[in-house]
């Protein structure tokens, strides 16, 4: 269908574009266009129209802004490269008025994607960075600015972006933003949001109220249906397990590790048993991330018995063991339900040949 190709398309633009960056390094990708392809692949999905998303025209609107500053803002600015960097963050977040959205809204897809930040002038920290440091590429380029790093707060800290000289002291706690991260984070906002389960806000995961759901530890609630969605006690605003799928399969490219587990218990629900046992056995249980986690749930077994030294680590590290042990055995209890369902596949196979 023309929809279904035009999110194969945004999907490849958005991985060519993200490719042109040094693995850890600065940014060729231009991350502007590898976020508008984001925007672009989910809009198509989600309305199903022959109309694209209009990714040059919003790009172009970078542009203006690009020359608004150059030639409006700059030429102006004393006080060295700081100072530059600093008159660019004022007039897109002060002047031209960017700003964050409320505390409620911090979890809506309408303020994490790219086209919609553009035209409403509202979005998450993630989306405001991704912007500014689209704006100081482009000024980069034209030699306006010289090096500069872009530190992104969570969303958890509700705070702006800001730029600071790339040479300039390290700032502990502040990591420097790559395109590649930018785009990360910008998913991992999306994938929260279109979870169809709870996601409890201390956790890093929604993955085991889905894992449970999976092999039926609470009978049919959280199950997913073809026409219902996903049936559950408290609802989700923005469920969508097309969206959160798709969001897992992005991530699980930039990321790896439990984006693999994460990616693989919607597959489980999506009744593609063989696909989530192979990147579940084959895949996620070789990354560190599953050793680490497997770690953790050996810890909290442990317990009183070690002395309470693994509840001590919670509290010092802030570490939850209990979580990491749920998580241990919901595994073993979807990978035995995988096995038990690709098996059964394969004898209806058989039988019908």
């Amino acid at each position: 269908t023309v929809w279904e190709a035009q999110a194969s398309h945004a999907r490849d633009a958005f991985r060519a574009e993200l490719a042109a960056a040094p693995a850890g390094g600065a940014a060729d990708a231009d991350v502007m266009r590898a976020a508008l392809a984001l925007a672009a692949e989910d809009d198509a999905v989600r309305t199903r129209t022959v109309v694209e998303l209009p990714t040059a025209s919003y790009e172009a609107r970078v542009d203006k802004l690009v020359r608004e500053i150059a030639a409006n803002v700059l030429p102006g600015v004393e006080g060295g490269e700081a100072a530059k960097l600093a008159a660019v963050c004022d007039y897109l977040f002060v002047r031209y008025g960017w700003k964050l959205p409320s505390r409620e809204e911090m979890a809506s897809p309408y303020r994490t994607y790219m086209h919609n930040v553009l035209a409403q002038k509202c979005g998450v920290p993630p989306a405001l960075g991704a912007l500014l440091y689209a704006v100081l590429q482009r000024l980069q380029a034209q030699g306006d600015v010289g090096e500069f790093e872009v530190v992104v707060p969570s969303n958890e800290q509700h705070s702006l972006p800001y730029a600071r000289v790339a040479a300039g002291a390290a700032e502990a706690g502040a990591e420097a933003a790559t395109p590649e991260g930018l785009m990360a984070d910008t998913l991992a906002s999306l994938k929260r949001a279109y979870w169809p389960w709870v996601w409890p806000d201390t956790d890093y995961s929604g993955f085991l109220a889905s894992a449970e759901a999976a092999v039926s530890t609470h009978g049919r609630v959280g199950r997913v249906g073809d026409t219902v969605g996903v049936m559950q006690g408290s609802g989700r605003p923005f469920g969508d397990i097309r969206l959160a799928r798709m969001a897992c399969e992005r991530l699980a490219e930039l990321r790896g590790g439990h984006e693999l587990r994460d990616l693989a218990v919607l597959l489980a629900h999506l009744k593609r048993p063989a696909e989530a046992y192979d990147l579940l056995v084959n895949r996620y249980f070789k990354t560190p991330a599953y050793s680490e986690l497997k770690a953790l749930a050996s810890l909290a077994a442990g317990g009183a018995g070690a002395g309470g030294a693994s509840l001590s680590a919670e509290v010092s590290l802030g570490i939850d063991f209990r979580l990491a042990a749920a998580e241990a055995a919901a595994l073993d209890a979807l990978r035995e339900r995988l096995e038990r369902d690709v098996a059964e596949a394969s004898l209806k196979l058989t039988e019908e040949q």
